[in-house]
């Protein structure tokens, strides 16, 4: 999703490396916040984690495994937020996937080489991770 991001805003910050290294920033400071409010003072768990990409058929090879994907990820979020209903079998209706040319298309080897860079930079930083994060679709990539 880094990569994707940064591909589709090619004209923020003066472009796209100098945009991935401002998002990089934002991207450590948000983890180092969040790993240090894990709980609340009731000890509930303030946040939670779900990797938008692994909603998208691209990361799947049957419209089943995108199904069950997708009701994964609205059960876990109603139950973490405590809602009764479970399920929304028409939360997905809408969804649009992604046309975009390659990202290498897009930034140019060069430059895509310098974002694939800042990914290393974060790898165990980004995305932050909870013991209670079990789920596939909680597994997230850079």
């Amino acid at each position: 999703p880094y990569l994707e991001t940064i591909a589709s805003h090619l004209d923020f910050d003066s472009g796209p490396a100098t945009h991935g290294s401002v998002i990089q920033g934002f991207l450590l400071l948000l983890s180092r916040f969040l790993m240090g409010h894990l709980n609340g003072s009731d000890g509930a768990q303030l946040w939670t984690i779900v990797c938008a990409d692994k909603l998208s058929s691209k990361q799947y090879e049957t419209q089943e495994q995108i199904i069950t994907a997708r009701d994964h990820v609205v059960s876990y979020l109603a139950n973490f937020l405590g809602w009764p209903q479970r399920s929304c079998p028409m939360c997905f209706g809408q969804w649009r996937e992604s046309t975009k040319r390659p990202i290498e298309e897009r930034l140019g080897e060069e430059t895509t080489q310098i974002l694939v860079d800042h990914v290393k930079e974060l790898e165990g930083v980004w995305p932050p991770r909870r013991g209670e994060d079990g789920l596939p679709e909680q597994q997230c990539r850079m």
